[in-house]
């Protein structure tokens, strides 16, 4: 097996599609420092495999998942006409480019959000170099990244800017002479960015010095080191503190308070939506299915027919089993009462944390909204470097 040392054909694939699908054996095949970084600050997630679909070999690959572990069968030269993949085999990552361009900014302090483009180079935002003046971003993924890259540079060296103007790329550009006299004279600059901690190369003429972010939650095992307008402080780990560090890392986005209190069972057991449809209608629909399994057990018994007696009583054993954890005394949907008790949770959690907060309290109480929803909004130019336990 041969094993790359960059990431091109992650970028070749980012270029193609909006959510592209890596497999891992095709991940295997390059250095994992290069990509586990991706899969621990949640750019490749591991999703789901879907029922069938066509490999790089075409052939048709037959998927299973059940109870959260993966199986299947491909077709092959063995007698059988199938070979038995293993987990590794039918595992897939799903890379998420807003995720990726939110990382750079939080990591390098650009101000800026979406998937804008100009000249196909996606629009980063501006990062403040000094009192006066504003460096201006962009990112070099979205569609056609190898294809024409000159002439797009050169369109874009083009475009009237006061700003100087860096574009940031996975892997640095081999650019021919004349357009890297054309970059220079444009005050444009290329640059690529590490890897591991999504720090940007910025180039040396610019001035540019590496120092801590204005505003960072950085988990140091069982404290977090806090920085806020530059002032840095140690706080103690706890619930209030890990719910904060989500909600910074995704401003501006919802977060359900059940999510945020029962993180297994939103992605396990059930969703909230899962709940949310659980009402007095359904509950009655599912004991009605379960009297009318009871009754075609009755008669599978009395025909000794194994094979439906073992369906039916796995399909009612689920259905009992959902009903527990879902409904409450006498059967009732426990929907508000799970909902009420997780927005309670989570509310007392950050009271606490923010009684130990020594820094910056009083602004983000001002920004966060908490309640059966909770969200972080920043202000305009607000940003945070977030890095979360390894195990998160």
């Amino acid at each position: 097996m041969r094993v790359s040392d960059d990431l091109s054909f992650l970028w070749r694939r980012v270029s193609a599609v909006q959510e592209p699908l890596f497999r891992f054996r095709e991940l295997q095949r390059y250095e994992p420092d290069l990509w586990e970084p991706l899969v621990r600050n949640g750019l490749l997630n591991e999703t789901p495999i879907p029922e069938s679909y066509l490999d790089e070999k075409n052939r048709w690959m037959l998927v299973r998942q059940v109870n959260g572990r993966l199986f299947g069968v491909e077709d092959s030269d063995e007698p059988n006409g199938f070979e038995v993949l293993s987990e590794d085999d039918v595992r897939q990552y799903c890379f998420s480019p807003s995720s990726f361009a939110d990382s750079l900014r939080q990591c390098n302090a650009v101000a800026g959000k979406g998937l804008q483009e100009s000249e196909r180079f996606i629009r980063l935002g501006d990062k403040r170099i000094s009192s006066k003046d504003t460096l201006r971003v962009y990112l070099a993924i979205g569609s056609g990244f190898l294809d024409s890259l000159e002439l797009r540079l050169r369109a874009l060296a083009r475009e009237r800017s006061r700003s100087a103007r860096v574009v940031v790329f996975p892997v640095y550009p081999d650019l021919d002479s004349a357009t890297e006299e054309l970059l220079e004279a444009s005050n444009l600059f290329v640059t690529d960015f590490d890897t591991a901690s999504f720090e940007i190369n910025w180039p040396m003429s610019l001035g540019i010095e590496k120092s801590r972010p204005q505003h960072a939650l950085i988990c140091e095992g069982k404290t977090w080191r806090f920085i806020f307008d530059g002032e840095e402080a140690t706080v103690a780990d706890s619930k209030g503190i890990r719910f904060l560090a989500k909600l910074l890392s995704k401003p501006s986005e919802e977060f359900s308070a059940f999510a945020l209190a029962n993180p297994k069972a939103a992605s396990e057991s059930f969703e909230v939506s899962d709940m949310e449809v659980t009402d007095t209608a359904s509950l009655r629909r599912y004991k009605e299915r379960i009297l009318d399994i009871e009754e075609e057990l009755e008669e599978a018994i009395a025909f000794d027919r194994e094979d439906e007696i073992e369906r039916l009583e796995e399909e009612k054993d689920s259905i009992l089993k959902h009903l527990s954890s879902v409904s409450g005394a006498g059967g009732r949907s426990r929907l508000k009462g799970e909902r009420e008790k997780a927005r309670l949770s989570v509310l007392r959690a950050f009271q606490r944390m923010f009684a130990s907060l020594p820094i910056g309290r009083v602004h983000i109480e001002s920004r966060l909204k908490t309640g059966y929803t909770c969200t972080y909004t920043p202000e305009s130019g607000e940003v945070w470097k977030v890095d979360f336990p390894k195990s998160s």
